[in-house]
């Protein structure tokens, strides 16, 4: 089979949706989620107790 030539990728990109984009509520609430999970992991990697706080 003869060599075509560089392909074109970005054809089948166009026709992709744009990626979604979080409110400013629901990413921090991912940043306080994962900010709480760190804490967790450290309290168990430590063997500390964390009293409940809602960050």
């Amino acid at each position: 089979m003869p060599y075509a030539g560089p392909q074109d990728d970005d054809q089948e990109h166009e026709d992709a949706p744009a990626p979604a984009r979080l409110s400013r509520a629901a990413e921090q609430r991912l940043w306080r989620e994962a900010a709480r999970l760190d804490l967790e992991e450290l309290a168990d990697l430590y063997g500390l107790d964390l009293p409940e706080v809602r960050l």
